[in-house]
């Protein structure tokens, strides 16, 4: 934290610290001295305001602490999700030049359930066997996604737009994984394509399945107007793409004509599927 540590300090629980813990003369107080507290005191110190954090326990970090949970075994809390460490923030950190780095885990989740039985998710043949799966799924759907009607306002639309979208996010994937394999630099990854293969997911294709679903078992509900459900479907998509653009062409301008189209779409859509499962039977459905 060079240029930054000499404008804020510490109070931790323990602390031989006995003045006022409020002190006199600072710009701001952040309490709590977990990885979001520390990173946004460095941001304010660096900024040439006088910052002291506050932290209950007797040491910092959060939920980015290493400890031993069991004599001999130590872990982070959640430290496995440093994937949403901005690359912008390691850089104005340094903290490669203190030490950082990113030690892949062989295995995404381990569930000991007795003394030989376990459950292990990821790791090995498991990410290839996931890549096939996702091919087998893009082959039985594209058919079918590519004659459903554009233009009629249903909710196969989304389902079809949905299995387009996934071929493009698993090519943002593995080219994510490759330029992360090949470069020992953790700012080597563009932060704008970790954010765009984020949101390719949960709204391309998380979003458009969870309302095509929903659509499909809420017929027995009168259908809005068309053009209000055409309203949701090209708002959200055209907004989700030209937001996607903004994000790989670095352009805030992009940005901030996708990003309001996507979300205003989004909420309009959640009011109209509120109003649907409300009215909805659906165990009615769901029998037949």
């Amino acid at each position: 934290m060079s240029g930054a540590t000499s404008h804020f300090s510490f109070l931790a629980h323990g602390s031989r610290v006995t003045r006022n813990p409020m002190g006199k003369g600072y710009d701001a107080l952040i309490v709590g001295g977990g990885h979001n507290g520390l990173v946004c005191a460095f941001y304010l110190a660096r900024a040439g305001l006088k910052v002291r954090v506050l932290e209950r326990r007797s040491v910092v970090g959060g939920a980015a602490v290493t400890e031993e949970f069991h004599p001999g075994f130590r872990n982070s809390t959640a430290s496995y999700t440093v994937s949403l460490l901005q690359p912008k923030v390691i850089a104005d950190m340094r903290l490669a030049e203190r030490g950082y780095r990113v030690i892949e885990r062989p295995i995404a989740n381990f569930l000991p359930l007795d003394e030989r039985r376990y459950l292990k998710i990821g790791g090995g043949l498991n990410i290839l066997c996931e890549f096939v799966a996702v091919a087998i799924f893009i082959a039985r759907l594209w058919p079918t996604a590519l004659r459903s009607s554009w233009g009629a306002p249903t909710g196969q639309r989304h389902i079809a737009f949905a299995a387009i979208v996934i071929p493009f996010s698993m090519g943002i994937l593995v080219y994510l994984i490759v330029l992360a394999a090949s470069s020992s630099d953790p700012t080597a990854v563009p932060t704008g394509l970790l954010i765009a293969f984020d949101h390719s997911v949960f709204i391309g294709v998380i979003t458009n399945v969870t309302f095509g679903l929903i659509f499909a078992l809420t017929d027995d509900v009168p259908t809005e107007a068309p053009w209000l459900r055409h309203t949701v479907f090209v708002g959200m998509n055209a907004g989700l793409l030209i937001f996607l653009i903004g994000l790989i062409a670095e352009s805030s301008v992009v940005k901030e004509i996708g990003s309001p189209i996507m979300g205003i779409s989004i909420l309009v859509g959640i009011g109209i599927l509120a109003r649907r499962l409300l009215g909805s039977n659906l165990e009615a459905v769901a029998a037949d």
